[in-house]
């Protein structure tokens, strides 16, 4: 599940990327000093995080859409990401990436949610203007 609706992101389309934080929250800054807060939240009975975020090719030039529940990079093993986040091997696992998309590459925002099988995370963004 996800709380983001289209006009959240459309402001930002068309902008560059400038760098992205490896953290939770995730941060990616654009150039004319416009940063987006991605937060990730476990829903009742779960637990959700931030594991990673990386560079998918050389993202650059401007932003062309921002993409949930993305699976289409290649995913690390659900279980040994549960062990080295949550300290355990979970119950029911899922991930997926945020996909930034740039004219040039993407950022990928890497997600793991642990709960009994009926929750999932939630998605939230914060944009902060310059």
């Amino acid at each position: 599940m996800t709380h983001h609706l289209p006009s959240t992101i459309k402001p930002l389309l068309g902008k560059s990327l400038k760098s992205f934080e490896v953290k939770d929250p995730a941060v990616v800054q654009f150039e004319d000093g416009t940063e987006v807060v991605i937060h990730i939240v476990g829903e009742c009975c779960s637990s959700s995080c931030i594991y990673d975020v990386i560079a998918e090719g050389s993202p650059g030039g401007p932003l062309l859409d921002v993409i949930e529940h993305d699976t289409e990079s290649p995913q690390p093993d659900a279980v040994e990401t549960a062990k080295k986040v949550f300290g355990s091997e979970g119950d029911c696992l899922s991930q997926w990436d945020i996909r930034f998309k740039f004219a040039q590459g993407s950022v990928l925002v890497r997600h793991l949610n642990d709960s009994n099988g009926y929750y999932d995370g939630c998605t939230g963004y914060e944009i902060r203007n310059p």
